[in-house]
């Protein structure tokens, strides 16, 4: 840490007072604007269960064996850092300010390694990009589990920074150590290529981009293997999730792989110029305008015309920017792989977003590299420079609506958590079923109250009760026995799949009763109803209260 600190010190990369000055406001502006988040935002989806889960009962050595040997064993750099950090107790403040952090200061660590290439104003126009992750948002909005994103970027960033001063022992070491901690980052390694060879020879830079990418390449098979292997010697499968697994020395793939590649093979496509425009133009119909909201896109506005008006600095080689160019391209095809890779389908909507984050950053580095690029003729620069701040500009708007909403989730989440403790101090233990929305009412990209498909609610509920009271979630259904039924000593109900790729409804336990039963009621428009253990008075109460029918 000291020698990156010394890298960003030295003299060869301060800027005058003058352009510090702006990247300070930048800064400035970044945590004003993070205010609100921060200390109303709060915590969902899969936080909840590791907050819960790990804290309230784990001392220290008990929560590294969990989370480091069990849970995040394909990821233990992950895994150390996600113990040390839910230390911090249940202070969503906390979390959400750390994290925001390190992204802030993996954005600062990203423009300056890339300065052999950037101009000054490009570098401020990326930073103004990326500081607002609006289709990679979770990175932001989950600041627990999603944690384990920034941080591998920001570890990304510091290798990025060793390969600008080509320093490649350690540009290896905190790659690895970035990977390990969440694999995101294995689609950014172009980027670490290309600051190693650049300023090479012509005549020697395919030779040495051929070389430097084998080596990089050998090192993430390795992981790879590493990962397969521990899984294997453990028994413990941790975060593995790829679509594929060896046995008996075979490569086999998933009974659906080639099924889902073939279905959602123009999804890249689709997801690039439909999901995304349409993510950020949307935006302008669910601001939320108040005096306090509209100061900010207001300014953010007047920093981008204020960089965009000056392209005077623009110095970059034709070869570098295409070199640049092709890095970026390759990087967002293996953005896609990874994807393919694991299994799973790449969304802009809500907490899938999360895998996006190499994505947004090759988006971020486009906006610079066309910023770069000097046109002869004066209108087309003024089509290229409008271009780029409608872009950056709604790709702010598009993130502040997203803390808009998510800071009312958060609102809504605490208002049913605390009827919930309020009922269960007149109660002894309880199980409640209940009929919740999703999504906030002005819902914009799935901003999760409570979600369908983990057991946030479970979490969240059992901490706030003590462990009073077990909660779970039910959803209509025109058939009563659809929503939940009692059989062979339990409770269980129909819920939403957990792969997205499936959306129909399985079949889940919430509670294992025994000779001493917990009450159950069911939760609905803020009133508490009490069941029975009888399936058919249940159905009734059901029918009355959710419309359902018998």
């Amino acid at each position: 840490m000291i020698n990156v600190l010394k890298i960003l010190l030295h003299k060869r990369n301060t800027f005058t007072i003058k352009k510090q000055i702006l990247f300070i406001f930048i800064i400035v502006f970044y945590y004003i604007f993070s205010l609100n988040h921060i200390i109303q935002g709060g915590i969902f989806y899969d936080d909840w269960s590791l907050t819960v889960g790990f804290l309230s009962d784990l001392t220290f050595e008990d929560k590294f064996k969990d989370l480091v040997l069990k849970t995040f064993l394909t990821r233990p750099i992950g895994g150390i850092y996600l113990t040390i950090l839910t230390e911090l107790g249940k202070n969503d403040y906390l979390y959400i300010f750390i994290n925001s952090s390190f992204w802030l200061i993996s954005s600062y660590i990203i423009v300056n390694s890339l300065d052999c290439v950037l101009g000054e104003n490009s570098k401020k126009l990326i930073l103004l990009t990326l500081l607002f992750p609006s289709f990679a948002s979770t990175m932001i909005f989950s600041p627990v589990t999603q944690t384990l994103g920034v941080m591998s970027i920001f570890f990304w960033s510091i290798s990025l920074l060793f390969s600008k001063k080509k320093r490649y022992s350690l540009s290896i070491i905190f790659f690895i150590i970035s990977v390990l901690t969440y694999e995101l980052s294995i689609v950014l390694l172009l980027f670490n290529i290309f600051l190693l060879i650049e300023n090479n020879s012509k005549k020697n830079v395919l030779k040495n981009f051929v070389k430097t990418s084998l080596i990089f390449l050998l090192i993430t098979f390795g992981i790879i293997i590493f990962q397969f292997l521990i899984t294997k010697i453990t028994g413990y499968t941790g975060s593995l999730k790829y679509a594929f697994f060896i046995e008996n020395n075979k490569i086999i793939f998933e009974e659906d792989f080639f099924i889902n590649v073939k279905k959602y093979f123009f999804k890249p496509i689709i997801l690039i110029f439909y999901d995304i425009p349409n993510l950020f133009f949307r935006s302008v119909f669910f601001f939320k305008i108040n005096i306090v909201s509209i100061f900010f896109p207001i300014i953010f506005l007047l920093l981008i015309i204020l960089k965009i008006q000056d392209d005077s600095n623009i110095t970059s080689s034709k070869g570098r920017l295409y070199l640049l160019s092709f890095c970026i391209c390759l990087s967002i095809i293996g953005v896609f792989l990874v994807y393919l890779i694991v299994s799973s389908v790449p969304q802009v909507n809500g907490y899938y977003n999360r895998g996006l984050v190499g994505l947004f950053i090759c988006f971020a580095l486009f906006i610079g590299l066309i910023f770069e690029t000097k046109l002869k003729n004066l209108n087309y620069n003024f089509i290229k420079n409008s271009f780029i701040v409608i872009i950056v500009f709604f790709n702010f708007l598009s993130f502040q609506v997203q803390q808009q909403n998510h800071i009312t989730a958060n609102k809504v989440r605490d208002k049913i958590l605390s009827k919930f403790v309020n009922f269960s101090k007149k109660n002894d233990e309880m199980l409640i079923l209940t009929f919740i929305p999703t999504y906030v009412d002005n819902n914009y990209n799935d901003e999760v109250i409570f979600s369908e498909e983990v057991e946030d609610l479970f979490f969240a509920v059992r901490y706030k009760t003590k462990k009073k009271v077990i909660a779970g979630r039910i959803y209509n259904d025109k058939k009563c026995k659809k929503v939940f039924e009692i059989e062979d000593n339990r409770i269980s109900g129909f819920v939403t799949s957990k792969n997205r790729k499936y959306k129909d409804k399985t079949k889940h336990v919430f509670y294992k009763f025994s000779n001493t039963n917990r009450d159950i009621y069911l939760f609905k428009e803020n009133k508490f109803i009490k069941l029975s253990y009888e399936n058919n008075a249940n159905f009734k109460i059901l029918s009355k209260h959710l419309g359902c029918k018998i």
